[in-house]
């Protein structure tokens, strides 16, 4: 069971070119289930009796340029155990909560007859540090690069993105030590799109 409280606005900047919202929520969870770290069961839940989050987040989108756009956003955010029958757990950060996260996308599309219709994108996201489930190890924080490069001919579109650039090593969550969920490594994907 949970219930949320969330705020808002919007705001046009640069001659409505770009659009900013600003939210600030505040959500009960009340019977959240948990890894146990039950040895020889694995995948058994536990439940904890309620889990508070708060935080603020800031959104923005829109064309700076005719050729240039962008997409950026920056959440921060608490949620901490606020009941629990294990009383030790009671303040901490929720398991694989960040405490803060966002991230960036811009897009430019070339304009010269040279390069008519070729366009690139650059990109990343980020998240701070996060504990286990089992509270026995702080996941590091990361940043992860992308990037995209297209190519439009008539109503033909091919693209290749490229995910996680440097090819870097990130934990995206853990139950425990012992079960961590890595991050994609270095990946590519190449599309052809076709508008009717």
């Amino acid at each position: 069971e949970s219930d949320m409280i969330e705020l808002g606005v919007k705001s046009g900047l640069l001659d409505n070119r770009l659009s900013a919202t600003l939210a600030v929520y505040r959500i009960t969870q009340n019977n959240v289930l948990q890894n146990a770290h039950d040895p020889g069961n694995p995948d058994l839940l536990k439940q904890i009796g309620q889990v508070k989050g708060k935080g603020v987040e800031v959104d923005i989108y829109g064309r700076i340029l005719q050729n240039l756009s962008l997409t950026a956003n920056l959440a921060i955010n608490r949620t901490e155990i606020t009941k629990s029958e294990d009383k030790s757990e009671i303040g901490l950060q929720a398991p694989n909560a960040p405490g803060v996260q966002g991230g960036f996308w811009g897009k430019y599309d070339f304009t010269s007859k040279t390069f008519k219709g070729l366009g690139i994108a650059l990109g990343a996201n980020f998240q701070a540090k996060r504990e286990s489930g089992a509270y026995d190890v702080t996941l590091p924080g990361y940043s992860v690069a992308n990037m995209a490069v297209y190519y439009s001919i008539d109503k033909i579109r091919l693209s290749a993105t490229f995910n996680n650039l440097f090819n870097k090593t990130y934990w995206l969550g853990a139950d425990s030590f012992a079960r961590l969920f890595p991050g994609s490594p270095r990946n590519f994907l190449v599309g052809v799109g076709y508008t009717f």
